[in-house]
């Protein structure tokens, strides 16, 4: 039976709450599937999750990892035994596999590299140092509330598809050639995103001293409310009159694209909206 399959069961007769260093990887899997269930079920109580519950449960589970030597290739290999978790468990397994790749940071270790990932809060609470940003590589995620308050970050992705992902980051460099979903990189500061297409509504809001680049946006109520940052979008669809792109609260930042008619509307939705002032325009060749 696939670990996959086991969740509970994994729980059923031991205790797996004192932390131990086994030898073995599929011995040390177990271990940590069953403290994931054990300190999440600790921790949850009879309350519903939420935010605060899931940065201690982040902060539990990385003192438990204190005893293990968490390599990259570890963490990966336990994402791919696992594979699709529970859908109650899955805000729990995101902050856990956070707390893995924290505590291998910290430990000295760098670059990881995950494969397909169908998750929540995942990569949330995490944090590298300026001269040496903590990097991820992931070929798709799925899922919501991921890098969640996160500092000193590089990511590498093909694509993500979920909502309300990138909240209250600084110091961040995303590549992605698509993201799908809506209310996604909000409150961003002094970051660096390269996305090719990005497709949703009201994402890009509260963005400060940041450098956006996205291809092609494909949604209304885009890029509002941002400050001493430079964006730079080619084509965009304008929206509806209600809740257009590139409407509200734009200030102090170098607007860019090198489609003049795309340049032309946004200039036009600034200069409909309000609470925008001391912006330059710039065609690029």
């Amino acid at each position: 039976m696939g670990l996959e399959n086991t969740f509970k069961e994994k729980i059923e007769n031991r205790d797996w709450r004192k932390p131990k260093k086994i030898n073995g990887w599929e011995s040390i899997f177990d271990s940590f599937l069953a403290t994931l269930i054990s300190k999440f079920e600790e921790i949850k109580g009879e309350d519903e999750w939420n935010f605060k519950k899931s940065e201690e449960y982040f902060n539990s589970c990385l003192e438990y990892f204190q005893n293990f030597d968490l390599t990259p290739k570890i963490i990966e290999e336990f994402c791919k035994k696992i594979g699709e978790v529970d859908e109650y468990l899955k805000w729990a397994f995101g902050s856990f596999v956070s707390a893995m790749i924290q505590k291998s940071y910290n430990s000295g270790y760098n670059n990881f590299k995950l494969s397909d990932l169908k998750i929540d809060m995942f990569g949330s609470f995490l944090e590298g140092k300026d001269d040496d940003k903590i990097r991820i590589k992931i070929d798709h995620l799925i899922g919501d509330w991921n890098f969640w308050r996160v500092k000193n970050i590089y990511l590498k992705t093909s694509r993500i598809l979920g909502d309300w992902n990138f909240w209250k980051v600084e110091n961040v460099k995303l590549e992605i050639p698509r993201i799908d979903g809506m209310w996604n990189f909000l409150f961003i500061e002094n970051s660096n995103f390269e996305i090719g297409k990005a497709v949703g509504k009201e994402n890009f809001w509260y963005i400060y001293n940041s450098d956006f680049f996205v291809e092609d946006v494909d949604g209304i109520g885009n890029f509002w409310h941002i400050e001493n940052s430079i964006i730079k979008v080619n084509r965009f669809y304008n929206g509806v009159a209600t809740n257009p792109n590139f409407y509200r609260g734009i200030k102090n930042s170098i607007i860019k694209s090198k489609n003049q008619y795309t340049l032309s509307k946004i200039k036009k939705n600034i200069s409909d909206g309000s609470s925008n002032e001391d912006n330059k325009f710039i065609e690029e060749k």
